[in-house]
Parts: structure tokens; sequence; C-alpha cells
């Protein structure tokens, strides 16, 4: 056995054996007090230490106001974009509003904790998570204090089971935007909602559940003046919602995603009386709301709806429902349209008969399109055409126009021919954009059924066209006859003017093909059409080819058969970028 009488003595730490026995417990606790008001002294000299050495910093010397700046910029709010840059169809869930800095850094020393926590202006807006509840303390203390108002965005459904325990909450709230959630969550958020909210300006609620019927036990949130005075901008999907002008009068931005009315049965001649009190409305979306109340008798002849602020409007529902709708809303012509239809499933034969009419994009534009500056000035056009989906895109700096037909309930097994539909979605746009100076234009889809003559019309009509890219589909690299119809569609000569010259698109800057078939004659339709224009003092600035090469599978033999087309392709646009690639 190990003897412990060995660790006794000075050297080892342990007191002699007799050592506690002559001391009493009155000498002990004095001791052991006196010890801690040494240590409190020495702490309080340790942290005036620290304090000094901070202070002496360089960035501490800063005003506050400027710290607080650069703090601002530590963590800038990060911006969630669709990915055509243009806000979407279907709400989103909610973008972040806050950052997410402001804990750590205050925990660098006592003066930035002090600056952060005591500045109302850091706390103003909140992504809200399940380990930030913390931060509602803060920006409530002490946004409570100097009377801000505050901006809450809950960024996961279970964080929202918290919104009820902070009763305190409601009375300092501008902003509130709900992720989407299921029914069990979306509970806690009408607890919270059956309360007075004076501040609350912008609400967003966004469910799980799709068109709730009229009697489904989803409820509905009862927006009242006295409860929500200050509400002007409000966000809902999935929830059922009553048409009314109590709510909607005092909106500049309502947006009803796969919502349902509830209460008395609404027309459309209903419909249209609360919308036509609605004079102050700059943003409207509706996401299939009309085919959720389909009216019991149509509107009355000739009627029509006036929303003359109005700056961004989208329209998604069923065809019919679109065309009556569209034809009735009297826009202004600066107005952002996003504008969306569904059809039932097609049968393949259909999508090859002689009736167009389904496929006609221009049905989801009113009559008198033409009052539209976007119709009038577009810079740019996008044509999608993939299975199940035809879309067209147009811009002209910050106005835009989208339209796109979908098939309802596609199966996910579909492979219909939807190459047929290419050449009516190119005759929309040479129609609607006849009196614009296009500069770029993209065409995505498989062009199977696109023949010379459909090339002829949009090169033919676009004479300022400086940009032109054509990209097939990623399922389907057919189609070599591509390249060779663009090519003998940029020699035609426009036979308007016959004293000069002058070639289809002579303003034509840069040419992109992507996913179509390079075939033997695809080099000598490239190089006939670049030297002919050539000869009258037309050249690219950028070709770009990102082709199927049959026959070439690894990187190594495209590069053996990229080599001599590359350096005649260089030769080809003189001075400018020449980029080949293979598709993988």
């Amino acid at each position: 056995m190990f003897d412990t009488n060995r660790l006794r003595g000075p050297f080892y730490g342990l007191p002699d054996a007799g050592f506690a026995s002559t001391l009493d417990c009155a000498s002990l606790t004095a001791t052991r007090e006196a010890i801690a008001i040494h240590m409190k002294v020495i702490d309080r000299k340790f942290y005036a230490i620290h304090a000094l050495s901070n202070w002496s910093a360089p960035i501490n010397r800063l005003p506050d106001e400027t710290l607080v700046e650069i703090f601002t910029l530590a963590n800038p709010k990060p911006q969630r974009v669709s990915a055509l840059q243009f806000p979407p169809t279907r709400a989103t869930d909610p973008p972040l509003i806050g950052s997410h800095c402001w804990a750590s850094l205050m925990l660098v020393c006592r003066h930035w904790n002090a600056l952060i926590v005591g500045n109302a202006r850091l706390w103003h807006a909140i992504d809200v998570t399940m380990r930030s509840a913390y931060h509602l303390l803060f920006a409530c203390r002490y946004g409570s204090r100097y009377g801000a108002a505050l901006e809450l965005a809950f960024q996961v459904p279970k964080a929202v089971r918290i919104l009820p325990e902070f009763d305190f909450l409601p009375p300092l709230v501008s902003k509130l935007l709900l992720p989407r959630m299921e029914c069990k969550f979306l509970r806690h958020a009408f607890v919270a909602l059956d309360q007075p909210w004076p501040k609350l300006e912008e609400l967003t609620v966004l469910s799980k559940c799709r068109l709730p019927a009229l009697h489904s036990p989803t409820p509905n949130i009862d927006l009242s003046m006295e409860r929500f005075p200050m509400l002007s901008v409000l966000c809902l999907s999935g929830i059922a919602v009553s048409w009314d002008a109590g709510l909607l009068s005092r909106l500049s931005r309502l947006e009803l995603v796969d919502c349902a009315h509830v209460g008395s049965p609404l027309t459309l001649d209903g419909f249209l009386d609360v919308l036509e009190l609605c004079p102050g409305l700059q943003e409207l979306r509706l996401h299939n709301f009309l085919s959720s109340v389909p009216p019991r008798r149509p509107r009355r002849r000739g009627r029509t709806v006036s929303l003359p602020v109005l700056k961004d409007f989208g329209l998604y529902d069923e065809l019919a429902h679109v065309t009556e709708l569209i034809n009735t809303i009297h826009l202004p012509e600066d107005v952002r349209l996003h504008v969306g239809a569904t059809i039932e499933n097609p049968d393949p034969n259909d999508l090859e008969g002689p009736d167009r009419s389904a496929y006609d994009l221009k049905r989801l534009l009113p009559k008198n399109r033409h009052q539209f500056s976007i119709i009038r000035c577009a810079q740019t056009a996008k044509i999608e055409v993939r299975t199940g989906m035809m879309k067209l895109v147009v811009t002209d700096g910050d106005t835009y126009l989208i339209l796109e037909i979908r098939v309802k309930d596609l199966p996910e097994d579909a492979h219909f021919m939807w190459s047929a539909v290419v050449p009516d979605a190119i005759a929309a746009v040479c129609d609607m954009l006849e009196l614009t100076m296009l500069r770029e234009l993209e065409i995505v889809g498989n062009r199977d059924y696109v023949y010379l003559h459909d090339h002829l019309n949009y090169l033919e009509r676009f004479t300022e066209l400086e940009v032109l890219r054509l990209e097939g589909h990623d399922e389907h690299l057919e189609g070599g006859a591509e390249i060779a119809n663009v090519s003998e569609g940029l020699t035609r000569m426009m036979d308007y003017d016959e004293e000069e010259e002058c070639f289809f698109c002579p303003e034509l800057r840069k040419l992109s093909f992507a996913r179509v078939e390079w075939v033997d004659s695809s080099m000598d339709a490239i190089r006939k059409c670049l030297s002919l224009r050539a000869e009258h003092g037309l050249f690219l600035e950028e070709l770009h080819l990102e082709l199927d090469y049959p026959g070439v599978t690894s990187e190594d033999e495209f590069q053996v058969f990229k080599a001599p087309f590359y350096e005649e392709l260089c030769a080809l646009v003189p001075g400018g970028k020449v980029t080949m690639k293979r598709v993988t």
C-alpha cells in the first residue's frame, strides 16, 4: 500500500497531519473571506488593465457612430432572388432580413457589447431560428426603450411555436414574415395573430396546404381594421381568406397563392366590385384564386376595372379565367406583367394538329396589348419550351413581361412532342414585338419542327438584333440542321432597300449555339455565312459553340477534333472571342 505520509511537507502541498487541529472555524472563515476580497480587488485591476488596453486599441478610439457603421457592414443582408431575377409567381419563403454577426461581436469586449446591445438600429430586423429566441428578448427590451419598430422573419417552422409566448411582441412589430409550414405549426401563428398588432404593416403567412375548400379545417385569418390598423402589405399562401373591401381597400400590395375565399358566395362581378375599391394597389398577385371560387354567373358585358397606380401584376390560373380577367382589368402602360395559364393534358396528336389556339401566348394579353410600353420598347426576349411548358420573358430595363402556359397535373413520365410548339412561340414573339428594336433573343428548346422559314421570320423582323442564342433541350440533342438554317438566314438580304444591299441582322455581334448537334455540313455553313458577311464589313465579336460532336467521347479526342476548326473559326472572327465546348 502506498504511504500518503510521503506526500506531506512543504514540497508536496499537503499540510502536516496535526495542522488542521491547531485552527478553529472562525479563523478559517475569516481567512477565506479575506482571500475572496483580495481576489475581487485583483479582478477589478485585471479588468481595468484590459479596459485600458481595449480603449487604446485604434478601432475602439473611433466615434461610436463610426463603429456602428462598421458593425453594419460586417454582415450585409444576403439577397435571395429567383433564377430569372424576377419576382416569382408563387410565394417563396421569407428572405433573410437581419444579421447573424451581432452575437459573436458582442463577446469581443464590454465596449462592443454595450454599443451593440444599446443600439436599436442593429436590432430592428431579426431572423428568428430555434437558437435565436434571445435575440427577441434583446430586441424587445431595447426596441421598446427607443421606440423602434421590429421586423421579424421566421426562417424555420418550428420557431413559430414560440410566437404566442412573447405576448409583448405585437405592439412592437411592423413586419412579420412566417415560413411555409404545416397546420400543426400554423395553429401557433393564428393564436398569436388573434391579438391586436397596432404597428404591423406587412404580414406573410405561408401554409403547405393547397387550395383549402370552403369547409376546410384550415382557419381563416380575420384581419380586421381594429386589430391591424396599419396593415398595407399582405402575402398569404394556402390560407382561407375573405375577399372583402374592408381588408383589401387599405392594401398597397396583395399576394394570394392557392388561397380560397370564405364567406358569402363570390361571383366574378363581386370579385370586381371589391377590386374596384382598391385604387391604391401597387402590386397584385393572384395564383389559383379565381379557380377556387368559380363565378356563379358571367360578368356584366363591357365592364372594366381600372387600377391606375398598379406597378406589378401577377396572374396564374386556368386559361379561361386568365383570358377573362386580363381583358377586364385596365392596367397602366408601364406595369410589369407576369401572366401564366394552365391547360389540360393534351393528346400527343393535338400538339401537331391544325388548331394552335391553346398554345398562343398572345391570348394571355389583353386585346389592346400595344398599350404596354414593354411591347413597344422591349430590348431582350427569351423563349423557353420544355415538356409541358412554354414560356416567354421580355425585358426592358426594370420593366418585364412574362407569359407562360403549363400543362395541369403533367405526369412525370410524359414525353410529348413539345418541339412542335416552338414555332408557335417564335410566331407569337414576332407578332407581339413587331414594333420593337429587339437587341437580344434567346430560344431554348428542341427545334425539330423549326424550319428555315421560322428562322427567317425573326431574323428579318428584328433588324437591330445584336445577340442571338439558341439552345437545345437537355434531354434531346438532335437538330443538326439548326446551324445550317441560321447561317443560311444570316446570308439573306433585306428587300426594302433596292439601292444598297443589307443583310438580315446587320448589327449582330454575338452568336451562340448550345446543346445542338454538329454535323458534317456545319463548318461549311458557318464558313459561308461569316465569309459572306465579312465581305460587307459585318463581323462577329463572339462565337460560342457548345455542341454534341458525334463520335467524340473523351476530352482528348475533342481537342484533336477541335484544333483545325478552331483555328479557322478564329480567322473568321478577327479580334473576337471563339469558344468551342463539348456537351458532356
